[in-house]
């Protein structure tokens, strides 16, 4: 590995997220500041109905593309196939506009609601799916600085447009609408930068997906990720009809404050480590790919641990400075959530294990249980007239439920190896998160700001520990990215 490369890479990665994260939760303040939690929950019903198409229709194609980026890139094919992934796309979302009208005819809403809402939702999964593949292709061909560069575009502008639309009218539609525009600008900035990465693309029409990519991989995969979807944003769908939009706004907060904080780490640990995963893929043996699963899993999730542990002592200081005081009783949901979004992560990183040899089939079974597990505990508490909050508590024990389902079947494919070492050392930092996490409860301002700084830095200490001298990284990272 070119050590100096490989520092670079990381500098550029984290400081850029680090810039992100900040507007991002700039964004939450800015939403919980103007938006009512009822609006809030419009919001959340119209990003739940976006990831839907996204999730079971976007997501697998998206995957089979990085899984064949380095290829396409070498020969020369790659912009060639995307024109066919253009048609695919608007395809998804006229489909979208018609499920989207299709819900909120049957939630009486008023010809305009239904008609504004529908052209949200299709203008969202065209520009959120282009944003979302073009930045991922720059990531995987080595352009840290541009990747970064237009994923922070789309968060800026994002926020930029939603605020200015929400002072005109005060929706959560509105909001919408401002992220999509900024997904939009994202997306046209990466495209060029995509293009610009060859001199000489092939001309000649070439396929995006063969029949045995179809069968074996996106199909399977799609019946996964939809999977994914009921258990990450379809039960509010539930939650909404039962419980009702200002109990839902005021769950969703709580959980997404905590998805956008693991959604910026996880993304540092996707930029830096999957390019390399999927380059030993593309290159390798079975044995040596499986020897590049058990490096990602011994790499990310010991400090999955560290970040949970972050996470805990965290949440009162983030919750403090950054939400408006209309959303009650959200602390809990954001530690709640931290739990649930890093055993998710863990199992996600697990998962890789499936992109071996196109074994995506070994991944319905799990999500296929949490599913289960999740729908039929809220079926019970609605049924039971219990709390919105108690009905929200089976997230946790669906997402057990995949984790271990998870763990067994990728075993079955490859033999995993723990450095256990680092998995307990992480177990003890959360542990003790634990016992400090109602000691760094902030009174004022400044003790939210101290006690956050004072976390900070021992997360980041602790983080160091579990990265330095591991040979797990160092042997993942050998490969040579850059075209």
């Amino acid at each position: 590995m070119n050590f100096k490369i490989a520092h670079q890479d990381a500098l550029i990665i984290s400081g850029g997220r680090c810039l992100i994260a900040t507007f991002t939760l700039l964004s939450i303040t800015v939403a919980t500041s103007n938006l009512k939690p009822a609006e809030y929950g419009i919001f959340s019903i119209l990003t739940t109905l976006h990831m839907l198409f996204g999730y079971f229709l976007i997501n697998p194609v998206g995957q089979h593309i990085n899984k064949n980026t380095h290829n396409w890139i070498d020969d020369g094919t790659l912009i060639s196939r995307l024109r066919h992934f253009k048609i695919y796309i608007f395809s998804v979302s006229i489909a979208g506009a018609l499920i989207t009208s299709t819900w909120y005819i049957t939630q009486n809403a008023t010809p305009i609601e239904i008609v504004v809402n529908s052209a949200s939702v299709s203008v969202m999964i065209i520009f959120a799916s282009w944003n979302a593949t073009l930045i991922y292709i720059l990531n995987m061909a080595g352009k840290r600085v541009k990747a970064i560069l237009w994923s922070g575009a789309t968060t800026i502008c994002g926020l930029a447009f939603s605020y200015t639309l929400v002072r005109i009218y005060q929706s959560g539609t509105c909001w919408f609408v401002g992220q999509s525009i900024g997904m939009a600008i994202g997306a046209l900035g990466a495209l060029g930068a995509v293009r610009s990465l060859r001199e000489n693309w092939t001309t000649l029409r070439q396929s995006l997906v063969t029949r045995i990519s179809l069968t074996k991989y996106i199909l399977p995969l799609s019946l996964s990720t939809g999977l994914i979807w009921t258990l990450t944003s379809g039960y509010r769908l539930l939650i909404e009809h039962n419980w009702g939009l200002a109990e839902l706004g005021n769950i969703t907060v709580g959980l997404v404050i905590s998805a956008q904080f693991w959604h910026f780490f996880e993304s540092i640990g996707m930029q830096l480590l999957y390019p390399y995963y999927f380059k030993s893929l593309a290159i390798e043996s079975k044995n040596e790919a499986s020897q590049a699963h058990s490096d990602i899993l011994n790499t990310l999730g010991p400090i999955f641990l560290v970040l949970l542990s972050f996470s805990i002592t965290s949440s009162a200081q983030i919750k403090h400075l950054f939400v408006s005081s209309a959303y009650t009783d959200i602390l809990h949901f954001m530690i709640f959530g931290a739990v649930c979004e890093a055993i998710k992560a863990i199992s996600n990183t697990i998962s890789l294990g499936a992109q071996v040899r196109y074994n995506i089939t070994s991944l319905i079974m799990p999500y296929a249980a949490g599913s289960i597990t999740l729908f039929a505990g809220i079926h019970v508490s609605s049924a039971m007239a219990a709390d919105a909050k108690h009905a929200v508590f089976f997230i946790l024990p669906a997402n057990l439920v995949i984790l271990g389902v998870m763990s067994w079947k990728i075993s079955r494919i490859l033999k995993i190896e723990l450095d256990g070492a680092r998995w307990i050392l992480g177990i003890l930092i959360v542990s003790i998160s634990v016992l400090f996490f109602e000691k760094l409860i902030p009174n004022t301002f400044f003790e939210s700001i101290a006690y956050l700084a004072i976390s900070v830095l021992i997360h980041f200490l602790f983080g160091a520990t579990m990265l330095w001298n591991n040979k797990n990284l160092l042997r993942l990272t050998s490969q040579r990215l850059s075209h």
